[in-house]
């Protein structure tokens, strides 16, 4: 038995590669799934650090989010099975500059890995892509309020410079839109951001930031003559409280991440499995090692989840942050 399943092992091999790339090809792009962790590309809203510069002040920030998608959610029950798994790997480095003490211009550019496993009877097949995804160009205006509180509104454009027709190298298959860098669009992207310190405890702080990305349609993935990934509203909030260990600022916190998105509108029409409601909530914790170099890490888990059809989606991320501040004097918001 074991001479035969060796003489057999060539014609094996080119039957797994072939049914991987036609289970690929059903799960990828007759389902339908949709990217879950954000829009298209890298989810450039969640990673974005909304704060002010003084005149002539740069700030320079790197973060690194993982998130793992391993949950299989139907409407809002989750379906216990493991055969499609999803990866995203993200790096982003943010640059502000001060135009003056209250106008703040702000790049993003991210780098993005996506890695999708999916298991058979035939075995398991891996597709993967990687390169910069689109670059997103902000201005954000700041206003100091009465009782130590601020406000902050930020708008911009994200700019399609991700490439949208990678091939996967093991099944020579041109990715669908939800697995590519790039999403091929021009994309509007509004911010408001409101902190305040809370009344009995002064060093406990209160931060609302809203997120609110409108996408366009693109006619550069293969598959489609139009697509264009659902509208995002996000809203975070966040509880902070800052502490002094040694001779270091310590800020732990507490978010909870409410995350809505509309389906995605392929050819003029809306594509199944594409959408829905998402709560997530996680800690924080921003270490400021010195005046101008600030360490923090955060993680976030789904606690409710109300999806259009059948989806997979995140099981958890986390994000890893480091900040630089180049400026004799700043206001952090």
């Amino acid at each position: 038995m074991f001479q035969n399943q060796t003489m057999r092992m060539p014609f094996s091999k080119n039957k797994f590669k072939y049914c991987a790339g036609i289970i690929f090809l059903l799960i990828s792009n007759l389902s339908g799934y949709g990217q879950t962790c954000c829009s298209g590309g890298a989810p450039l809203t969640g990673a974005l650090n909304i704060q002010s510069m003084n005149a002539g002040s740069f700030g320079l920030s790197f973060s690194y989010n993982n998130n793992n998608l391993k949950d299989l959610v139907q409407g809002t029950d989750v379906i216990n099975e493991d055969y499609i798994s999803r990866n995203t790997k993200s790096v982003f480095t943010q640059l502000d500059f001060g135009i003056n003490n209250n106008l703040t211009a702000t790049v993003l550019i991210p780098y993005i890995v996506l890695q999708e496993n999916i298991r058979s009877l035939s075995g398991e097949s891996r597709v993967s892509a990687n390169g910069i995804s689109d670059v997103l160009i902000m201005l954000q205006l700041a206003k100091s309020l009465r009782n130590e509180a601020s406000i902050v509104f930020a708008g911009g454009l994200k700019i399609p410079t991700g490439p949208t027709g990678i091939i996967d190298n093991d099944t020579d298959i041109i990715l669908p839109a939800n697995l590519q860098p790039g999403t091929g669009s021009f994309d509007f992207v509004a911010t408001s951001q409101y902190r305040t310190s809370l009344y009995f405890r002064k060093s406990l702080s209160l931060t609302q930031t809203l997120n609110f990305r409108a996408n366009s349609s693109s006619s550069n993935f293969t598959f489609h003559d139009s697509y264009r990934f659902g509208h995002v509203f996000q809203s975070f909030t966040t509880l902070s409280e800052q502490l002094v260990i040694g001779k270091m600022l310590n800020v732990p916190s507490l978010t909870l991440h409410y995350r809505f998105a509309g389906p995605d509108i392929v050819d003029g029409f809306a594509r199944d499995n594409t959408g829905g409601q998402w709560l997530y909530a996680g800690p924080g914790w921003r270490v400021n090692l010195n005046s101008q170099i600030i360490l923090g890490v955060s993680g976030e888990i789904p606690i409710y989840r109300k999806l259009n059809g059948f989806q997979i989606t995140t099981s958890h991320q986390w994000v890893m942050t480091l900040q630089f501040l180049i400026s004799n004097s700043k206001e952090s918001l």
